[in-house]
């Protein structure tokens, strides 16, 4: 019923309290539903687990995604177009860090705001398309709305040009159109086999037997920095992408230490700048954990002027 929500989060918690970041291997629990899923289905899902909706989700949808597979699919007597109907809410797959969705259908606005590692196909979305996202990729088989890439500073998106497509509803600021090479069509007719075996969509079913004709249809939508980026790596010789800043996934590795409590009547007395006295290995750790949080801001500079991830970076390796 769409009145439950969160569905996945806790079992995905259990998973993770028993076998920490690495989950379980690929599909070992696999969990069907039908009807009319509530906000944040699929949220934190860890990797393992795959979860399928027959029918519709809400917003939220695949949050926080850390590794399951997630699929939204509509009923086979259903008459409609998935590509002219919206089948899931908006902010689908916010803050997702890793894993698979397969949307049958178009999404609400801000698909995969904040995406730092997860893959996704739809067939279609709203305003503001892949917003802040730093990783991932995203295949949109149908329309987008206005203001896509907005702050997309990481990741790739492909989009099938459609009669109605225009290059007015891009924000072209931090993102740049490029033409699809072999390695993209590769990635992309992958993406589209696996959109097909979880979803039976009938427009990657299309694509796939027309693929030599279709596979020109495709523009790929890569960000600036991020291609400046990958080509310094490809100069230097390194075949993979490294842990630039820090450790990535101290996120999830390191535990917060929380400040102590203090008493009312004490905090009352912090009318000035104080710091809380901490370890320096505590520092090394807590400085890690910001490392995964998807967010591109503090990329640009804190209101200091400080480069927050390159003084994590240099706090992390000792070397501050």
């Amino acid at each position: 019923k769409n009145t439950d929500r969160s569905v996945g989060a806790i079992i995905s918690n259990e998973i993770s309290n028993l076998h920490g970041i690495n989950g379980l291997p690929k599909n070992t629990l696999s969990i069907n539903f039908r009807g009319s899923a509530g906000q944040s289905f699929g949220a934190f899902a860890v990797k393992g687990i795959r979860m399928t909706v027959i029918g519709n989700t809400n917003d939220y949808f695949g949050k926080s995604l850390s590794g399951a597979i997630l699929s939204v699919k509509i009923p086979e007597e259903s008459t409609f177009e998935s590509d002219k109907n919206i089948i899931t809410g908006n902010v689908a797959l916010y803050g997702a860090t890793s894993g698979e969705a397969y949307i049958n259908g178009i999404a609400g606005e801000r698909f995969c705001v904040r995406n730092s590692g997860a893959n996704a196909v739809v067939e279609g979305v709203g305003d503001h398309g892949c917003e802040y996202m730093t990783g991932g990729n995203v295949l949109i088989l149908g329309e987008v709305g206005r203001n896509f890439g907005a702050g997309m500073s990481g990741g790739v998106a492909y989009i099938l040009k459609t009669p109605n497509f225009s290059d007015k509803n891009f924000n072209m600021e931090m993102i740049n159109f490029e033409k699809v090479d072999s390695q993209d069509s590769d990635l992309i007719y992958n993406l589209l086999k696996n959109h097909y075996s979880n979803t039976a969509s009938k427009i990657a079913e299309n694509l796939i037997s027309n693929w030599n004709s279709k596979k020109k249809s495709f523009i790929k939508i890569m960000p600036i920095e991020y291609k400046a980026a990958l080509e310094k790596l490809k100069e230097e010789k390194i075949t993979q992408l490294v842990n630039w800043m820090g450790k990535v996934k101290g996120f999830k590795e390191f535990v917060r230490i929380d400040e102590k409590y203090l008493p009312v009547r004490n905090r009352l007395k912090n009318y000035n700048e104080f710091t809380v006295d901490v370890k320096k290995s505590e520092l090394e750790s807590q400085s890690a954990r910001c490392m995964d949080c998807g967010v591109p801001f503090c990329h640009s500079g804190c209101p200091l002027g400080n480069m927050i991830p390159d003084f994590n970076d240099l706090v992390y390796n000792k070397k501050w």
